[in-house]
């Protein structure tokens, strides 16, 4: 399924930076393809008794942000669920004059946001996901707070 989505999206031109925590990559030769490949069961943050899907997400956008160096190459930043392809991505709504620190997807469900889709400035998306860390909730709802 995932290598299909990324296929989609190697398609509009966008530079794509896959993080693979479970070790195995995908099967793509394409210059603007990126992969960045570990054992979360490896890390010291890895329980594999607790349901830490969170802070395993944001770590592992942390590790690849960080090897990288993405903050010095754009500056914006999105994550996208692997399992989407969001043929629409172009027509999001965002003012080229103003300066985002993020961009969430909308839905009208009150008190929760959607990730399937998230854009950061890149000079603020380390801190940003440090700071949802350090709420010990959820990726969504730390977006929200």
């Amino acid at each position: 399924m995932y290598l299909e989505r990324v296929k989609k999206w190697l398609k509009t031109g966008i530079d794509i930076y896959l993080v693979d925590s479970n070790n195995k990559g995908l099967p793509i030769v394409n210059k603007k393809y990126h992969q960045y490949l570990f054992d979360q069961s490896k890390e010291k943050y890895f329980n594999k008794n607790s349901n830490n899907s969170t802070l395993l997400e944001i770590k592992s956008l942390i590790k690849i942000i960080n090897y990288y160096q993405l903050t010095n190459k754009y500056d914006y930043i999105y994550k996208i669920t692997g399992k989407y392809y969001i043929k629409e991505y172009n027509n999001l709504y965002i003012l080229p004059e103003k300066k985002y620190d993020i961009i969430n997807q909308y839905r009208s469900h009150k008190g929760w946001n959607n990730s399937e889709i998230v854009g950061f400035h890149s000079s603020k998306i380390i801190n940003l996901l440090n700071n949802i860390l350090n709420m010990n909730g959820v990726f969504e709802k730390g977006l929200g707070t």
